[in-house]
């Protein structure tokens, strides 16, 4: 891992943030929810209005606001290392510095964008469960945009994994496609009737090959 990838956040299946890969623990959950929020876009620009309507949304502005900055800087001295600075603050937006951060979502999207069955391959292996689960932050709008955010994850994986199974021909990779289709299935908003075309399209592949 290189100085510039030296934090990684993973998000599949839970939340996680490392340094080094040993886990570095956030002092609130709402800072956490804060850096799953700006991993899930690196690089795009969220308003400071937006955020703090997500995460503060019963409180009067101004205490919103100063909660925020408060999160702000208890998120970059966790993730601010030697040289670098991940998170780009002004007065209107924060953001994740793209590249700076290793983020297991970016890392499967690419996978599967590839086409390739060493992609799938890796891309079964990151997705071990949906986006941020089991993290939730009762009453705020965060929890919204949680779901929201977990539904677009499955149908672009979704969507990724059927246009690569069509050409996937190794039993290694189909195999992967079949647990990952499978994983995506579970969940019950994930798109059905592309998981179960999926499905079987992989099975019927499969049995062409034995």
């Amino acid at each position: 891992m290189s100085a510039r990838t030296e934090i990684r956040i993973e998000m599949l299946g839970g939340f996680t943030l490392l340094r080094c890969g040993s886990p570095v623990v956030l002092p609130t959950r709402k800072a956490m929810a804060l850096l799953a929020i700006l991993a899930s876009r690196p690089g795009v620009a969220f308003s400071r209005e937006r955020l703090a309507e997500l995460l503060w949304a019963r409180s009067a502005p101004a205490q919103a606001r100063g909660s925020l900055r408060q999160a702000i800087t208890q998120v970059r001295k966790s993730l601010r290392g030697e040289g670098s600075e991940p998170i780009e603050a002004d007065t209107e937006c924060v953001r994740l510095v793209p590249g700076l951060v290793a983020i297991d979502v970016s890392e499967m999207e690419c996978a599967l964008a590839e086409g390739s069955p060493e992609g799938v391959q890796r891309a079964a292996a990151l997705y071990v469960g949906d986006l941020l689960e089991g993290f939730s932050l009762p009453g705020t709008l965060f929890e919204q945009w949680r779901e929201l955010e977990a539904r677009r994850v499955r149908h672009d994986a979704a969507a990724c994994l059927l246009r690569s199974s069509r050409v996937l021909d190794e039993n290694s990779a189909l195999e992967a496609a079949r647990v990952l289709a499978e994983r995506l299935q579970t969940h019950t908003t994930a798109p059905a009737t592309t998981c179960g075309e999926l499905l079987r399209l992989v099975r019927g592949t499969a049995s062409h090959i034995h």
